[in-house]
């Protein structure tokens, strides 16, 4: 089976992202769902979802920027979720005028479908990926913090 952290410890970062986008996009198409089956559907890709992406989101920040601020910036990044969530309210208001949440979720779907550009950003800006096998190390894009100390230290 498919998880983040085998994409991550086998894959290129740019493939865990990918696999996150793809799964938020279908997560956004399920919400259309008006039969059981496919709503039931949209709970597991959710939970596929939910997970892969913290687990990302984790990486992803450990590894280009380094452990000294994982737990501020992983702050930030929980910070911004609720920001974000504190907007249901208006999605949710907006349903109630237009008498359906076809206009809320296309909106999210249009959102969602935005997140797959990152995974290519993060393919061209990031060229040696820490995450897979055959990456050089890489200074700027180590976790490895006795590597960052010795690179510190030799310059």
């Amino acid at each position: 089976h498919v998880t983040a952290s085998r994409l991550l410890d086998h894959r290129r970062l740019w493939v865990s992202w990918m696999a996150v986008a793809v799964f938020g996009s279908a997560m956004s198409a399920l919400a259309y769902a008006t039969s059981a089956g496919v709503a039931l559907a949209s709970f597991l890709v959710f939970s596929c979802f939910r997970s892969m992406n913290y687990t990302a989101v984790s990486a992803h920040l450990a590894k280009t920027l380094g452990y000294t601020h994982f737990g501020k910036l992983y702050g930030i990044f929980g910070c911004c979720g609720g920001l974000i969530t504190l907007s249901m309210p208006l999605f949710l208001m907006w349903a109630q005028r237009s008498g359906s949440f076809v206009g809320p979720n296309s909106f999210l779907l249009g959102l969602s479908i935005l997140q797959l550009a990152f995974p290519l950003f993060v393919r061209s800006h990031i060229k040696d990926d820490v995450n897979h096998p055959s990456a050089e190390d890489n200074a700027g894009n180590t976790a490895d913090s006795s590597h960052v100390e010795q690179h510190t230290a030799a310059v």
